[in-house]
């Protein structure tokens, strides 16, 4: 094999390898300090319940929430936590957990969710379960950001 024939061999991998490769969101580690910047950037905290292999999971982050997460200024702090994952979590309380223990105390039984949260870590209107219509989720997803981020705005600012 020549090598015009080598290089365009090793292209065409590295090219399709990246076309098949998850797309990533920040892990959630630290929820309390995500909190913090979301109280101070006036934004909803935006959260992705996702698991490895999962393609729906993989469709919505890949097509609405990694280009979400790419704006300036950011409309949401987004974090994805990933349902079955011993990972370290720090919660909205500041107490020490997994994902998976964050996971079950909310009662999330499947992938994908996107759940909102305001600066308190409380919930703020109601998720999106599943994909939906994918043709619309793009609209149902803006449509629920902005009702959390006109919540955030209109909540009283924490007492000191």
């Amino acid at each position: 094999m020549n090598l015009s024939c080598r290089v365009a061999a090793v292209f065409l991998f590295a090219v399709s390898t990246l076309a098949f490769a998850e797309s990533t969101l920040t892990k959630a580690t630290d929820l309390q300090a995500d909190a913090a910047a979301a109280r101070k950037a006036g934004v909803p905290i935006l959260v992705l319940y996702s698991l490895p292999g999962c393609p729906y999971c993989e469709a919505i982050r890949r097509s609405h929430l990694t280009p979400l997460a790419a704006e300036v200024p950011p409309k949401a702090i987004i974090r994805q936590i990933d349902l079955q994952s011993s990972a370290v979590l720090r919660g909205f309380d500041g107490k020490s957990t997994t994902h998976a223990d964050f996971v079950r105390v909310r009662g999330i039984k499947f992938a994908p969710v996107v759940s909102f949260f305001g600066a308190d870590g409380q919930p703020i209107g109601e998720s999106l379960v599943g994909t939906m219509l994918p043709d619309f989720y793009g609209a149902y997803l803006a449509d629920s950001l902005a009702a959390a981020t006109a919540k955030v705005r209109s909540s009283p600012a924490p007492q000191r």
